[in-house]
C-alpha cells in the first residue's frame, strides 16, 4: 500500500507515520517500497510519532473522546474475553488482526 501511495503524493507532502506493531514478532523487518527514492525527489515530509509525545494532552482527548461515546457520535470497538485464562491468549492476538478495537479481558467472567 505503501508503495502505491508513493507515487500518488504531490511534492511536498507530509506523511506520519505510526503504528508499527504488527511487525514486533518478525524476525527481519520486510524490504522496503521500491520507489522510496521518490520520497526524496518529491522532497516529502515524513515524520514518525508515539502516543507518548502527546501524553500532555491525553486528559483533554479523554474529555473528548467520552462525551462523543456519550453522545452516540462514536461508537467504541471492543471485543471482550471472558475470564483470567484467556489473558495469554489475548496478549499473543494484540498482536494480529483477530480482534478489532481494544481487546478486554473480563475477569468478572
Amino acid at each position: 500500500m505503501f508503495e502505491a501511495s508513493i507515487a500518488r503524493l504531490n511534492n511536498h507532502a507530509h506523511i506520519a507515520l505510526c503504528g508499527l506493531i504488527d511487525g514486533y514478532n518478525l524476525t527481519e523487518r520486510p524490504s522496503g517500497p521500491i520507489n522510496f527514492g521518490q520520497l526524496l525527489t518529491k522532497r516529502i515530509l515524513t515524520q514518525g510519532f508515539v502516543v507518548l509525545d502527546y501524553m500532555d494532552r491525553a486528559a483533554e482527548v479523554e474529555a473528548t473522546l467520552g462525551e462523543l461515546i456519550s453522545s452516540g457520535q462514536l461508537e467504541a470497538v471492543q471485543s471482550v474475553l471472558p475470564g483470567f485464562e484467556q489473558l495469554p491468549a489475548a496478549f499473543v492476538e494484540s498482536f494480529s488482526n483477530g480482534q478489532p478495537g481494544k481487546l478486554i479481558i473480563d475477569l468478572t467472567a
